[in-house]
């Protein structure tokens, strides 16, 4: 039942707020930072990741001597891990294609990925919505370059493969890129402007969100410095820091370092974040783009006037003052003037007398400058920040630079990580400048604390699905689950479950996990065998998707009762219990006693007149409630009163027809003398038939096997044939039983149920239905209003038609035969078979025709654990519903898993439609990268041409910014 009881409501003045955007999902790979989690892990450990390259590095990576030996040549640089690496594969690369394309681009598309991940809409476009996400992004100023050298810009760029490697480097192609390989259909921009490009993505993301152009936006950037592995010439006066370290808002600051990296981020309105269960990791509250003009020194500097109106402008949007901000990530460059002129913008925009109440920060002081990808990475810091409530340190700050009035402004550089105390809703504020002088601000606010999620109904048990591509990846994400559920072991299993459900892909190597607590489901997902070079992973955990299955539901008959049956289903799960509790309004009048009353009660539950209503309610339940998960038959067979539940499901008639005629069935049964008995003969059917051939009160009742056939009457008849064929060591057993089902001495009540089955309404089934009396396809199904159903072998042989026919169940005159003709259900399985039928779901209380499925005649094993059972397709599926000592939630989400692992799709938002759900933040999909890259370009290091130009350009004269 969907419900939540109050806790903190949201902020009643944010909600309001019409420009509200909420950030719901996180990716970044930055130096030293392979994650979100590990980028913030540095972050609040105040580690300066730029790495100190040996001589020898860079003699391998093809620095000159010359340069070496420069004193002025520093050796440092943020470097990003595995900038050659890609998941071709992943992608639907060839090799080729992957080695052309420029690093920035691959790494923009895998984060991409990874921010919906993150947010939890992984899932296929059409099951999240993905089709109506945009994608706002640009990359670095150098992109191209990685395919610049000498010996091959015409061979890539001029030769037969000139289109491909033009639109693999070109920046024009990057946001269409995601937008292609990820099937989202908002808008794709690539955006331009220099190193504050990432934060102008986001601000033209939140506008098209509030157009109304996209429900979701991609927003971010990329910069990847090839050649990599290598340092810079320092020139007195420039951008570049003589000793590798950038020092923000010090006064020893003479410049920054750059680096690589990108990141990116999910947005959505917040009003439909909240009503949508989604993870809110803060809240944009406005933003503002800006240029300044011709009013500066040069084209390269900046002006504080162009910023200042940025900032006031983006307060304004927000709608809240200045004052109100406790923490202000800069941009930061630790140049000259740079610094000094940004919080002289900042000083002004705030407009308040108030001293040293916000903290400053750059994080270019931890990983470098990284260009188009800067503005991204200081948002996501602000990010953490709020969401931690924990303000970072800013590194190598020791003495306030002297051009900057700290004493009398509204800032302070923070040193040590410290706790953000605050009465108020925590707010920060990201500034981005670029070169040219288009400025970005933007405004956050911690995320609101919504409603307490508490389910007044909930599962005993969950089910978590992990999928991949191959193997390996799957391994390697049933490792990386291990790990977060250490990290989170008060995790809501609910949700964590959730979220794999709807907000993952589901790919062809497939994982399911039933599991009632945190804990135990870690513990089984670290049993499961480990990686090797070639990985086995046990088909009951794990299978490759071949074709999905084909299901028939198999209704169980009379005998398979007990009482509490469904118990745990109806105490735990809504659409379960409101189909039981439909079932018992509908039975007022045609029982004497409460349909709940009589499934609990031991001395009602074997009474023929309640058993029979109570196996038809308890089984049209299970069914509505596996349709609901988006389990849905291609055909449907009962044994005996099952065969009315199967009728019921394929529409032949209503429910409350279907209800009526059942209590009809069982009242009328059940008035009948107990006098008969029930034997099953471990014979064949002609071996049977020509025993009890001078038996006239004595009928075979079911053909269950080829060897499995079951006799009714008389009961001193009955007893004798048993006796013959016991003499003859052939196994009999006597059935628990009321009355001689199937039998001549049903006949006395044919009459009576007959009028009654001629007061039903009778359609033509939507579904294959096979008949019991047959074994064949009962009635014509209307395909062209339904759509058609599995190919059954044509009937053949039996009565011919008319009224009356014996497989036509739209007719009063078949529900009557069905009462006295014997059960054919090994008949039935063998037209299934047949059919290619490769799932038998038991709809019923006990797996007992599943039994039957497995001895008629093909070889099938319970649960799909062997392949191969014809044609390279895997053995057929066993599955029950319930099973007895057996939690009903176990047994049912085990055969919902095993069905999910063999490929078939499940409507996982209608599994949970009757539970309160959130997304929550788990493992992304862990790429197979591999290295693709043209090895040739390393010649881009040494070259005589390239090379002092990419120096020149990383060294523009802009001191400014």
């Amino acid at each position: 039942m969907r419900s939540s009881q109050p806790h903190d409501q949201p902020e009643p003045e944010l909600l309001q707020h019409p420009r509200a955007i909420a950030i719901i999902g996180m990716a970044c790979r930055f130096p030293g930072a392979s994650s979100v989690t590990a980028f913030r892990q540095n972050l609040a450990q105040g580690i300066e990741s730029i790495h100190r390259f040996s001589d020898e590095e860079l003699r391998q990576a093809g620095v000159p001597a010359e340069l070496l030996a420069d004193p002025h040549y520093v050796k440092a640089a943020p470097l990003l891990d595995g900038v050659d690496q890609f998941d071709a594969g992943f992608f639907h690369y060839a090799g080729r294609d992957a080695e052309l394309m420029d690093p920035q681009q691959r790494l923009f598309l895998e984060c991409a990925w990874e921010a919906l991940e993150d947010a939890g809409y992984g899932a296929d476009p059409a099951q999240a919505g993905r089709r109506s996400v945009g994608v706002f992004g640009g990359a670095g100023s150098l992109m191209g370059s990685y395919l610049l050298s000498e010996e091959h810009v015409a061979t890539a760029l001029l030769g037969p493969i000139a289109s491909r490697g033009h639109i693999g480097n070109d920046k024009d192609h990057l946001c269409t890129r995601v937008a292609y390989k990820l099937n989202l259909g908002g808008p794709a921009i690539t955006v331009q402007t220099a190193c504050s490009t990432s934060l102008v993505a986001v601000h033209l993301a939140c506008q098209s969100l509030l157009d109304g152009e996209c429900a979701m936006a991609l927003a971010g950037g990329v910069t990847v410095r090839v050649p990599h592995q290598r340092g810079y010439r320092y020139m007195p006066g420039e951008i570049l820091s003589p000793d590798g370290h950038c020092r923000a808002f010090d006064a020893r600051a003479e410049g920054t370092i750059f680096g690589s990296g990108v990141g990116m981020v999910l947005l959505k309105p917040l009003r439909q974040a909240l009503a949508d269960g989604d993870r809110i990791a803060a809240v944009i509250r406005g933003s503002a783009l800006g240029n300044d003009g011709s009013a500066k020194m040069s084209y390269w500097a900046t002006n504080h006037e162009g910023q200042r109106a940025v900032m006031e402008r983006a307060f304004r949007q927000a709608g809240v003052a200045a004052e109100s901000l406790g923490f202000v990530e800069a941009h930061g460059t630790a140049t000259h003037l740079g610094d000094m002129i940004e919080t002289y913008a900042l000083r002004r925009a705030f407009a308040t007398t108030r001293t040293n109440f916000c903290a400053l920060g750059s994080v270019k002081s931890n990983i470098g400058h990284l260009d188009a990808a800067a503005g991204i990475a200081g948002l996501i810091k602000a990010v953490l920040t709020l969401q931690e409530r924990r303000i970072y340190p800013t590194l190598h700050f020791t003495q306030p630079n002297p051009r900057i009035d700290f004493a009398q402004g509204p800032f302070y550089v923070n040193r040590e990580l410290q706790e953000w105390e605050s009465s108020t809703p925590r707010r920060a504020a990201v500034n981005s400048l670029g070169i040219g002088g288009t400025n970005a601000f933007v405004m956050l606010e911690e995320a609101p604390v919504g409603a307490e999620v508490v389910n007044a109904i909930e599962r005993p048990r969950h089910l978590l699905t992990l999928s991949a591509k191959d193997e390996r990846a799957l391994a390697a994400s049933v490792q990386r689950y291990v790990t977060w559920l250490d990290a989170h072991p008060d995790a809501d299993l609910g949700d964590v479950s959730y979220t794999t459900h709807v907000g993952r892909s589901h790919f062809a190597h497939r994982l399911s996990v039933v599991a009632g607590s945190v804990a135990e489901l870690r513990e089984q997902l670290a049993a499961l065998s480990p990686l090797s070079a070639s990985p086995r992973w046990g088909e009951e955990r794990a299978t490759s998707l071949l074709t999905p299955p084909r299901v028939a539901f198999l209704f169980t008959g009379q005998g398979s009762q007990y009482v509490g049956m469904g118990q745990e289903l109806y105490a735990t799960q809504p659409t379960f219990r409101a189909t039981i509790d439909r079932c018992a309004e509908l039975l007022v009048g045609q029982m004497d006693r409460p349909l709940v009353e009589v499934l609990n009660d031991p001395g009602a539950i074997d009474r023929t007149e309640y058993t029979q209503p109570a196996l038809f309610a308890l089984e049209y339940a299970l069914a509505t409630l596996w349709m609901s998960w988006g389990v849905q038959p291609e055909v449907v067979i009962g044994h005996s009163v099952g065969e009315l539940v199967a009728a019921c499901i394929a529409g032949v008639f209503s429910l409350e027809d279907g209800l009526k005629l059942v209590a009809a069935r069982g009242r009328l049964m059940g008035a009948l003398p107990q006098d008969g008995a029930m034997v099953a003969i471990a014979a064949t059917e002609t071996q049977v038939q020509a025993v009890i051939t001078g038996y006239p009160q004595v009928a075979i009742a079911a053909i269950n096997g080829p060897t499995s056939i079951v006799i009714a009457g008389r009961t001193e008849d009955v007893l004798a044939i048993a006796e013959r064929f016991a003499a003859e060591g052939v196994r009999t057993q006597r059935l628990t039983v009321s009355h001689a089902f199937h039998s001549p001495l049903m006949e006395p009540m044919l009459a009576d149920f007959r009028a009654v089955a001629e007061g039903i309404t009778y359609h033509q089934p939507k579904l294959s239905l096979i008949s019991n009396v047959t074994g064949r396809e009962g009635g014509e199904r209307n395909e062209e209003q339904h759509g058609a159903s599995i190919p059954l072998p044509p009937a053949g042989g039996g009565w011919e038609g008319g009224e009356g026919a014996e497989d036509d169940v739209t007719t009063a005159a078949y529900w009557v035969r069905h009462v006295r003709e014997a059960v054919r259900f090994a008949d039935g399985v063998e037209t299934l078979q047949a059919a290619g039928v490769d799932a038998f779901l038991e709809i019923g209380p006990r797996p007992v025709l599943l039994g039957m499925v497995q001895s008629s005649g093909e070889r099938v094993q319970e649960g799909g654990n062997t392949a191969g059972a014809h044609e390279g397709r895997p053995e057929p599926l066993l599955l029950p519903s319930l099973r007895v000592g057996q939690g009903d939630w176990q047994t049912m989400l085990t055969s919902l898993g095993t069905l999910y692992m063999r490929g078939a799709s499940i409507d996982w938002q209608g599994f949970e439609h009757d539970y309160v759900r959130r997304r929550v933040a788990l493992p992304t999909y862990p790429f197979q990268r591999q290295r693709y890259w043209v090895e040739a370009a390393r010649a881009v290091r040494g070259s005589a041409v390239v090379g002092p130009l990419i120096d020149r350009m990383i060294a523009s004269p802009s001191t400014q910014t």
